[in-house]
């Protein structure tokens, strides 16, 4: 398990190529709007980290659980820290 600002990531061994599993809890927010709109924003920045590297032969599944304050960072940031878990695990 790995632990990062606002984001603690659990990395699996995968028999599947790859696995994203983004689960966003109620107590982050009420709305299901912000939810979802959390959701997006991981599931974009996945796709910008995996189309940029070389991450089609690898495998393994991942899931993502953001924690409070998630929704106010911004994007660049996220991309950042993001990716530098991603390529620091794989």
């Amino acid at each position: 398990m790995v632990i990062a600002k606002k984001l603690p990531k659990i990395f699996l061994e995968s028999k599947y190529n790859t696995f994203l599993g983004i689960k966003v809890s109620r107590k982050l927010n009420k709305k299901a709007v912000v939810r979802n709109k959390i959701k997006r924003r991981i599931r974009h920045l996945i796709r910008i980290i995996v189309s940029d590297s070389s991450f089609k032969a690898i495998k393994f599944a991942m899931i993502i659980i953001p924690r409070k304050g998630f929704e106010e960072i911004n994007f660049s940031h996220l991309n950042y820290e993001l990716s530098k878990v991603i390529l620091r695990n794989i």
